[in-house]
Formats: structure tokens, sequence, C-alpha cells
């Protein structure tokens, strides 16, 4: 074959491809010319069609070979009547399986007949369940899983068998102790005792037909029984012989003895016809619980906690503040439930601090004028029956400078007769001191309450303040500060 040859035959075969793939182009003409040049060129063919990257030209036309069903795979590969082209192969719809596949063609992937998501069924010894899919997998079975076996008449663990390994062991208890007869020949299994029966769960009676023998009962001195089936008879006795007496209690304190007497079940309590017992102790002066100490672990006074901590009043830097003492007021500041008491036995004697301020009121005067006869009274009572060398009441003035600058010291105690009042059992005084109009005639003072005998009362004392400015008093030569007065002599 000749070059000219080739060259008429390549030619040819181009222009019957281009036809295929586009046809739309004629075809070109017939060379002319002699087999030693080939021939003239042809004519000129139609234009080439275009189809997209995933596509290819079929018959003309654009097609893709992924979904056509006509050219499903390839040009001319038809699917049959009923199937569908998916990714270039022919299929017939099949039942949904759980494979991330639409295998019925209805558009949907994985679904039951209800549109939700597909499930199958599936069983276990305990039931019947269902897997899921999910993502093209099947999940785990819903079926009941085994369960560890309970008493309750239902084969839990799935193992044909009911509350196997579970029951309890139930003793006849035929005279109603509680406490079961050991024989197992009047034993039964069961999840509960048995409704309307005396059985229990207990089996260490050692005699099922007296109701009073049984672990844990009295021993009677008065039989010849094991009364706690403890395999001893009349053992640990308390006393004997039954009706014998013996002394108990003692004379101390608030307490007397008195007596016990054996019986059945051992000695009695103690009494007697002169018998006191302990009591709770209380603030009576006597050794109520008789345990040797009088009026101990008592609460202390309110006093001693204040002040925004847990520390007593003891001392002048922790002098408790009381309502302030207003001039001419109706009712008087009345501190009525302090007492010289620690409760620790080993705590240091008590005394008590607490501060107090006297408030001038407000009236017409000319200022500059003197105020004269500015008066403090002060009542100290002492608790009944008390002594009076037990107590002693100081008042100190500081001027508002605090506990380290104190000015004056009034103490009233046993030396201060003037002051003393057997009928009402407390002493009464009163400092007294001038001001000026428009100037603030109000003082402070610390009032300390103390035992010069070291004592310990719980019994409460009585402390009364009131402040005025007594009439038809001239004003002192030297008394811008507080002066001791015994109110008894000024007829106060």
């Amino acid at each position: 074959m000749t070059r000219g040859t080739w060259g008429v035959l390549w030619l040819g075969l181009m222009a019957w491809t281009a036809g295929c793939d586009d046809g739309g182009g004629g075809s070109g003409g017939a060379g002319g010319g002699t087999a030693a040049d080939m021939g003239g060129a042809g004519g000129e063919g139609g234009g080439a069609l275009q189809c997209a990257a995933s596509e290819r030209a079929c018959a003309g036309e654009c097609i893709d070979p992924a979904s056509d069903a006509r050219h499903c795979g390839g040009c001319g590969n038809a699917c049959m009547t009923g199937q569908r082209c998916l990714e270039g192969n022919c299929r017939a719809p099949t039942g949904e399986a759980c494979n991330g596949r639409d295998d019925d063609l209805d558009g949907a992937t994985d679904e039951g007949d209800d549109g939700n998501p597909l499930q199958v069924q599936c069983d276990n010894l305990c039931g019947a369940g269902t897997r899921t899919c999910t993502n093209g997998q099947l999940g785990e079975c819903s079926a009941p899983a085994p369960q560890a076996e309970a008493c309750d008449g239902a084969d839990n663990d799935c193992d044909g068998k009911t509350d196997e390994g579970v029951t309890t062991t139930y003793y006849r208890d035929a005279d109603g102790d509680t406490h079961g007869d050991p024989a197992l020949a009047n034993a039964l299994q069961a999840c509960t005792p048995p409704m309307g029966t005396d059985y229990v769960a207990s089996n260490d009676d050692c005699d099922d037909g007296d109701g009073d023998t049984y672990p844990g009962a009295a021993e009677s001195c008065a039989d010849e029984k094991d009364n706690d089936c403890d395999m001893v008879v009349n053992n640990d006795c308390p006393c004997a012989p039954i009706g014998d007496t013996r002394p108990c209690g003692a004379d101390e304190g608030a307490c007397r003895a008195g007596v016990q007497t054996c019986g059945e079940m051992g000695w009695s309590e103690c009494g007697g016809e002169d018998f006191i017992g302990p009591a709770e102790e209380s603030c009576t002066g006597s050794d109520d619980d008789c345990d040797g100490n009088i009026d101990e672990n008592l609460p202390e006074d309110p006093w001693e906690g204040l002040g925004g901590n847990d520390a007593n009043n003891d001392t002048c830097e922790r002098a408790r503040p009381v309502p302030a003492v207003e001039e001419d007021a109706e009712a008087a500041v009345i501190i009525n439930d302090g007492t010289l008491y620690h409760a620790a036995a080993d705590a240091p004697a008590d005394s008590d601090w607490y501060r107090v301020n006297a408030n001038e009121g407000f009236g017409f005067c000319v200022p500059g004028t003197r105020e004269c006869g500015m008066t403090l009274a002060v009542v100290f009572r002492l608790p009944e029956f008390a002594l009076r060398d037990d107590y002693e009441l100081c008042l100190h003035y500081d001027d508002g400078l605090g506990c380290g600058d104190v000015l004056s010291t009034w103490c009233m105690g046993v030396d201060s007769d003037e002051f003393w009042s057997d009928e009402n059992g407390a002493y009464s005084f009163a400092v007294i001191w001038d001001g000026r109009c428009a100037l603030d005639s109000s003082r402070e003072f610390f009032i300390e309450v103390r035992g010069p005998q070291n004592i310990n009362a719980c019994s409460p004392y009585t402390i009364g303040m009131a402040f005025s400015q007594l009439e038809d008093v001239e004003c002192g030569d030297d008394r811008a500060d507080p002066v001791l007065v015994n109110p008894n002599a000024m007829g106060m």
C-alpha cells in the first residue's frame, strides 16, 4: 500500500469517526489526483459536539453513562424495562437492606415500609427485640438483657429457672418469740415469710415451745431454765436470794441513800422512803447531781459572749455596752442577768465590766450658763442570800478617754456602810457634775462588778441606773468632773 493509499484510508476513518460523534458535519469531497499523491484534500466537515467532563457523546447527543438508562455504562447499552441505571450499571429494585444504598429504588436509603429507619427483628433468651439501621450498619438488639436473679417469682437471668439461689430459709417460730426452731424439717425456702404463718429468718431458739426463752432474754434466777439460750442455766444472776436488800445511793449533796431489793429479774432500782436520787444541776446553791460540786457547768450570763466574739467581759477592754442612760428617761436602765460565774471548774474568778453613757437631753437655757446637778444615780442589789463581802461594784470615770485613762473610781463594798441598805439588800450612790448650756454635758463611765473572795456564783445581781438634772442644786466650785455623793444624805 502506497503512502497515498494510507492517507486516503486515514482521512476516511477520521471522517467516519467524526460523523459518529457529532452527527452534524457533511462528508468531505473525494480527493483528486493520482495514486502517487493520494489525491486532493477532501471537503470541510461540520462543527464538533461539546460535552461536560462527566458526559459523553452518543447518537448525536451528550449523555451521562452513569445514569442514562438508554446508554448505561456506554453508548447503546440500554437497560431493560423496570431497571434503572445506577453508577453505570442497570439494576432492578430489590428489598431494602441495611447497606447504605437505595435498594428499592424509591429515592430513600435504608428505610422501612413506614419511612422510618429500617428495623430488623431479633431475639435472645430473654425475649424479642429489633435492630435499627444507622449509617448502613445494624445496631444492638433491643431485646431485654439478662439481669441478676432476684427473688420475685420471675426468671430474671433468662436461664429457664426461677428464683434460683436467692431464696431465704425460713424457720418455724411456734412460740412467737421471733426466734425460729433450727430443725430443717420445719423450715422452708421462700422469698418472704408465708402469709399467716409463724416463720422467721432466725434459727437460734433453744426452746421453741417457750416464748420467754430465746437468745438475749433475761436470765431468771427463779427457775431452772436456760432463758437466754447460752447453754448455761441461771448464769450471771445479779443477786440472791430473792427478797434480800442492800443499801444504795449516798448522802452526798442533795442526795439521800436508799435500798435495793433482790427480785427474779435482779436488783431493783434504788428506792425507799428516804431515798433522793441525783437531779439535773441547777442554780440552787446545792449539789443537785450529787457529784461533789455545787452549781457546776451551768450556762454563763448572756453578757459573757457578746461583742462580736466569744470572749468574756472580764476586763475593761471587753466591757459590754449597755443601753444609754438618757436624761429624765421614764424608765431606768436595768442589768438584771449578770453573774459572777464561770462554768469551767478551772476558770479564773469572774468579773464583769460594762460601758455606760449618761446622755444629756435638750432643753431651753441661755448658752454658756452653768447647768448644775447633772446626776447619775446607781443602785446595786446583791443576789438573794449573798454576803456583802462577796460582792463589790466600782464605777470608773474616764471622760471618754478609754480604759487606760480612768480619771476617778468609786467602789461600793463591805466598808461602804453609808451607802448600804439592809432592807433592800443594795448599795445606792450617785455621782454629780456641772455642765454648761449648749455644751454636751454627757459623760462616759465603766462599771466593774467583782468578787473580793473570788466567788463563783450563778445567781444574778441587779444594777439600776438613772440620769437627771437635780433641781435646787447649786453648782460646785469645781464639779466639771463627777464627784461621789450619798443620795440619802441629799434627800434624793
